[in-house]
């Protein structure tokens, strides 16, 4: 199984904060059956992180993670603010496979949001992938809203914590 949202690299954002931590957490999602993880730390004005250093932070990581079987590719998890504002070099290196870019979803994000980046993202031919949209408020009142996203070739990425109902029943 492959988690493709996580924050496993220590000392970067709002995940473990060193590397004992992540290992912690390595070790708890192989128990799950995860063997794959796409490194996810958040790219925000909250957590400016630096791409070279989360590249780092693998790459010193990776022995270990691999001893506890687990394989790793770095992405990011880029806000709102920086899908329409980031220089488009900072988007590009921060995509998954150098087609897609996670894009974090907020509660109050507005409808229009989603086509700013659509219109964004196509100049450097990369498809959003939207980041925990359950939890938005203008998705959650229109359905159409997501249809449209999704016939515009992007992709929605739900997130275990919401399938349980820890961001309640709307999510």
């Amino acid at each position: 199984m492959i988690d493709t949202h996580c924050h496993l690299l220590p000392g970067l954002d709002d995940g473990p904060r060193t590397p004992e931590e992540s290992l912690d957490l390595a070790e708890s999602l192989v128990r799950d059956g995860i063997d794959r993880v796409l490194c996810t730390p958040h790219y925000s004005a909250q957590f400016p992180t630096s791409h070279a250093e989360a590249a780092d932070r693998l790459r010193e990581l990776t022995p270990a993670l691999e001893r506890a079987g687990l394989a790793t590719v770095l992405a990011a998890e880029v806000s709102p603010g920086h899908a329409v504002s980031a220089p488009l070099e900072e988007l590009r290196a921060r995509a998954i496979g150098g087609r897609y870019l996670l894009v974090e979803v907020l509660r109050d994000t507005p409808a229009a949001f989603f086509g700013s980046v659509f219109a964004r993202l196509e100049e450097i031919s990369l498809v959003p992938v939207f980041g925990h949209p359950e939890r938005c408020r203008a998705l959650q009142r229109s359905g159409r809203l997501a249809d449209r996203i999704l016939r515009d070739g992007g992709l929605l990425q739900v997130v275990a914590p919401s399938l349980i109902g820890r961001f309640g029943e709307e999510a």
